[in-house]
């Protein structure tokens, strides 16, 4: 087990490592040490011809530090060198968000990790580079992109694209140990081909938010991960870390050894693509002044809920408020004064126009939230399933559950008119709790599909209008299924103008329903956010934003939960990082077991 992977098949080798592997998935995959410990121990007394490494498992002391000497153990092991020992960085900490001190905290840094891989080189093409002709196709279509063409390494990359991979990072909390606290998590990932989430997101640390310091903790997190990411795009490891102070052999003596080498032979550097995040993430880590609750709701242009002339609401292409959208130089100059800019401005090639409105936030879980619940509310109000009330719901879900099931879908859970409605003064509303993200999407085309069997021989001129806007929306999603990554221009201006129709008709009718004393048809500033999706972000850039979303992400983030759920609070930190390396390395070992073997039949 602590050679080399090779391509010699044996029962007896597979039966040994996917044992091992599957026990010590437990504590990464929401078990724990002790059960993984337990279980090891079971197998080893009460089975014949038991894996030594099984044995070491189960005679992990119980007395002592289980996760210590779990830890200790992996890390003798082969496969654990495929990520690097974590980097100690000491971060402002707070018990009682009162006082402060300063806590150790681990992560795993990108410019490391990725010069572990790239010593696999069948690895590294998996999880980083693509089959041969990857990289080269991902800068051509991206030839002419201001980012692009803007880029301080773009001559460099022009004159070798093979060695420059694209990454995108993202950054999201989610809810641990009830709803008293979260976990912010950061990642990182190769963006030039479509992995599952374990191969695409890569950790680099996860903090508690309510031992953070506002203002502190998380910008000197930042600070770390950003300084890693360029050492990534400079192509060599650094003198010093995050705040200047250089290796010596005394203080990081590891990191001394490597200075100034080249993180991996064959010149591979990584270079800024993406940020992908929730508008909330996003507001908090660019310290946007303007967001969705303020009086000027886009970072984007000059939005307005209040000055006429700028209403989020107006929705053209054409629009004056359109003649607003701020530049990056522009944009980056109104931090110039500031006490702190954010971190992330001083990542090589960055820019606010790489910066997504995630499809999934923006649309899933914002526009199509509104609209499918108005739309099914006044369905039911018609009487198209010839109930009403409570009873026309649960009716309307049948149908639904029907068409779910013949389109091999998962159905939402029961339409309930308590759950859209949450007061009789409310606007209708598809939350979370009603349907998840990737439910709404389908929801939406259902209802469509519902609109187009009504009976419309003397239709009114609104119910028109709310299939032609549904048509619309589902035209949109039509378009980003038929494409990868990239998008051509007239696949990308189409897409554009299906979004543009689908919202000035969602404007119609919400103000048919204002002027009928109706709440319904609710315009939140997503549907601002999505004109810049569908007229900026896709057009400028060609890019398919149903190919950039945030739903590998927030399953990683959901993970990465997971495993902090089963931790102590105080070493939560630290564990989530070591018990990912475990989760994740025994995955790429057995990758590379895979890809060698097969290459060995092969020749």
């Amino acid at each position: 087990m602590d050679d080399e992977p090779h391509g010699e098949e044996s029962s007896d080798d597979d039966f040994e490592w996917d044992l091992e592997m599957e026990l010590l998935c437990l504590p990464a995959s929401g078990g724990s040490v002790r059960q993984m410990q337990r279980l090891a121990a079971r197998i080893a007394k009460g089975c014949g011809q038991v894996p030594a490494h099984v044995v070491q498992l189960g005679n992990l002391s119980a007395d002592s530090h289980r996760e210590r000497d779990m830890h200790r153990w992996a890390t003798r092991q082969a496969w654990r060198k495929l990520l690097p020992a974590p980097f100690e960085v000491d971060l402002p900490f707070t018990a009682n968000q009162i006082d402060e001190s300063v806590a150790t905290h681990a992560m795993l840094l990108p410019h490391e990790a990725f010069a572990r891989i790239a010593e696999h080189p069948d690895l590294c093409q998996v999880l980083f580079t693509g089959a041969p002709g990857t990289l080269e196709d991902f800068w051509n279509k991206s030839a002419g992109c201001e980012w692009f063409e803007r880029h301080p390494l773009h001559d460099e990359i022009c004159r070798n694209p093979t060695l420059f991979v694209p990454f995108g990072i993202h950054g999201d909390d989610g809810g641990v140990y009830g709803s008293s606290n979260s976990v912010m998590v950061l990642t990182w990932g190769s963006v030039v081909q479509e992995l599952v989430t374990l191969d695409s997101r890569i950790l680099f640390t996860g903090v508690l938010l309510n031992t953070a310091v506002p203002g502190k903790t998380l910008d000197a997190m930042y600070k770390v991960f950003v300084w890693s990411l360029n050492c990534l795009a400079a192509g060599f490891y650094p003198e010093a870390d995050h705040m200047g102070k250089e290796f010596s052999p005394e203080y990081e003596p590891t990191r001394y050894k490597l200075r100034g080498q080249r993180l991996n032979q064959a010149g591979l550097r990584c270079v800024f693509s993406e940020l992908r995040g929730d508008w909330k993430w996003q507001g908090e880590a660019l310290h946007l002044d303007q967001k969705y609750d303020t009086n000027f709701v886009c970072h984007l242009c000059r939005a307005s809920t209040k000055i006429k002339r700028l209403w989020y609401t107006n929705f053209e292409k054409t629009a004056h408020i359109r003649n607003t959208r701020v530049r990056w130089s522009t944009f980056r100059d109104w931090y110039t004064d500031r006490y702190m800019r954010p971190e992330f401005f001083n990542i090589i090639g960055f820019t606010i126009w790489r910066c997504w409105s995630d499809a999934m936030h923006v649309l899933d879980l914002g526009v199509y939230q509104s609209i499918a619940a108005s739309c099914l509310a006044e369905l039911v109000e018609e009487g198209v399933w010839t109930h009403t009330g409570e009873d026309g719901y649960k009716v309307a879900h049948i149908a639904y559950k029907e068409w779910c099931v013949l389109r091999g879908l998962p159905p939402a859970p029961r339409f309930e008119k308590g759950r859209l409605f949450k007061t009789r003064t409310d606007f209708p509303k598809f939350t979370q709790q009603s349907a998840k993200a990737s439910a709404t999407r389908y929801i939406m085309r259902w209802l469509h599909y519902v609109l187009q069997r009504v009976d419309h021989a003397g239709s009114s001129m609104h119910s028109k209008r709310r299939l032609e806007m549904m048509a619309a929306f589902v035209d949109f999603e039509d378009t980003c299924e038929r494409y990868g990554r990239f998008l051509p221009r007239a696949a990308a201006e189409s897409l554009a103008s299906s979004m543009e129709r689908a919202l000035l008709l969602a404007s119609v009718l919400a103000a048919e329903a204002s002027a009928n004393d109706k709440f319904l048809w609710h315009i939140i500033p997503k549907f601002h956010m999505a004109t810049h999706l569908a007229y900026d972000f896709a057009v400028d850039n060609l890019v398919n934003p149903r190919r950039t979303t945030c739903y590998a992400d927030e399953d990683m983030v959901g993970r990465c939960k997971k495993i902090v759920q089963r931790c102590h609070g105080k070493t939560a930190g630290r564990s989530l990082v070591l018990r990912y390396a475990i989760l994740v390395c025994t995955r790429w070992w057995t990758k590379m077991r895979g890809l060698r073997g097969l290459r060995q039949a092969e020749a």
